[in-house]
């Protein structure tokens, strides 16, 4: 943390509310931090791996926006980070927990010393820690910080919808992200009324970032037919990401909002109702590698 430190215990006490947003370099943790930032009371830290993100907002910085630099894979640095906001000036409001890590692929294996090169070994291990262990390590640290403060607030995980909508070159992504909902099911069965804990579902999401790297030794031919079918579908049944960081700043800003899963986007939407039908999960799967296939035929 170091600096970071700082930056948060100087925090303008005219800010009534504190949020955090991890993730909140680019794609919907961006847009969520963008949102937050235009209501004039809220002072918001962003959270990101990346060194980019001491880039973001810098009309903000200073005033209501503070950039920390943090893999949230560091235990230690996230209890830290959660322990200065605690003691900052204004009470902690929400946090939004947006960050996240795509690798797509064409096998799964359920141990990750199975994968065939150390290359596609430390790939996936990344993916289910970002997206699995260290999402749920934030989510606890953002929980206990409201238990501290006891005031209550607002802890919102972005999972997806992935699950409704079976990806068979996604299933590490896919498995990972259920791990997350699950933990934040059982999480919250444990919360008091005062503290509210939801697992927002995006679908396809039109933003700034694209749909992953590929797992070492994948098909090239089928990654580029993947990519094509997802970017295809993303353009036209793709949610723009404003939508769903309006829709995120709702959920945090309501204190009726009391379910625990929200679906968000069109095909999340449609996705929630469709997992209901029996053996959609078998139709869904089957219906993605034939079109995969097929446009991987035709692009030769």
């Amino acid at each position: 943390m170091g600096a970071n430190s700082e930056l948060i215990s100087h925090i303008d006490p005219s800010y009534r509310n504190l949020v955090v947003i991890s993730g909140a370099r680019r794609g919907i943790g961006h847009a969520v931090a963008d949102r937050f930032l235009q209501s004039y009371n809220t002072a918001v830290i962003g959270v990101d791996n990346h060194p980019d993100i001491v880039e973001q907002f810098p009309e903000r910085q200073g005033r209501n926006f503070w950039p920390v630099q943090l893999d949230i894979c560091d235990t230690d640095g996230v209890k830290e980070l959660f322990g200065e906001v605690i003691a900052a000036p204004q009470p902690l409001d929400a946090v939004v927990h947006a960050a996240g890590h795509i690798v797509a692929g064409t096998d799964y294996h359920r141990h990750v010393r199975d994968y065939p090169t150390e290359t596609a070994r430390q790939q996936v291990k990344r993916l289910r820690e970002v997206n699995g262990q260290a999402a749920i390590h934030f989510v606890s640290q953002a929980v206990g910080a409201l238990s501290a403060q006891e005031n209550g607030g607002c802890v919102i995980g972005i999972s997806s919808s992935k699950a409704d909508f079976p990806d068979p070159y996604r299933k590490e992504y896919m498995l990972a992200k259920a791990r997350f909902s699950e933990a934040m099911a059982i999480q919250r069965t444990k919360l008091p009324p005062s503290i509210r804990l939801i697992d927002v579902q995006p679908g396809n999401t039109q933003t700034d970032i694209d749909g992953g790297e590929w797992i070492d030794g994948s098909d090239p031919d089928t990654a580029r037919a993947v990519q094509a079918v997802n970017e295809w579908w993303r353009t036209h049944f793709g949610t723009p990401v404003k939508t769903i960081a309006e829709a995120i700043y709702d959920i945090a800003q309501d204190p009726r909002e009391r379910r625990a899963v929200i679906p968000l986007g069109r095909d999340a939407l449609l996705g929630s109702y469709m997992s209901r039908l029996p053996g959609w999960h078998t139709v869904s799967n089957t219906a993605a590698r034939g079109v995969y296939t097929a446009v991987r035929l035709t692009s030769r």
